[in-house]
């Protein structure tokens, strides 16, 4: 996994990187927030990480909702670009906090 990788999933969705590789480019993301210092990268892998997780649930419970998934689609492929764009890693990272506070209540809703 790299950066490559990573920007194709902001242009092309999850399309772009199968369900089995979403797990280690969310693990790629983290380590390289980790060595560079750039947090962008850590609000994107969890938001990866819980969406992966989210999948894996479903497949194993009978099935992905899939207009949840076309949502989650839509923000990683509107919200992704432009965080992964940003000029600075501080604005990177606000854009990146943003689309982590979107998906992340997607997948995990809050018990009533």
């Amino acid at each position: 996994m790299d950066y490559s990788t990573l920007s194709r999933l902001g242009a092309e969705g999850f399309a772009a990187v199968p369900q089995d590789q979403l797990t280690t480019l969310a693990d790629w993301c983290q380590d390289w927030a980790e060595a560079t210092g750039d947090a962008r990268y850590c609000f994107i892998a969890k938001a990866l990480s819980a969406v992966d997780s989210w999948r894996e649930e479903h497949d194993e419970a009978g099935g992905v909702p899939e207009d949840i998934l076309a949502e989650i689609d839509a923000l990683v492929r509107t919200e992704l670009p432009p965080a992964l764009a940003a000029e600075t890693p501080s604005h990177g990272a606000h854009l990146a906090a943003d689309l982590c506070r979107q998906v992340l209540p997607m997948v995990h809703p809050p018990v009533l």
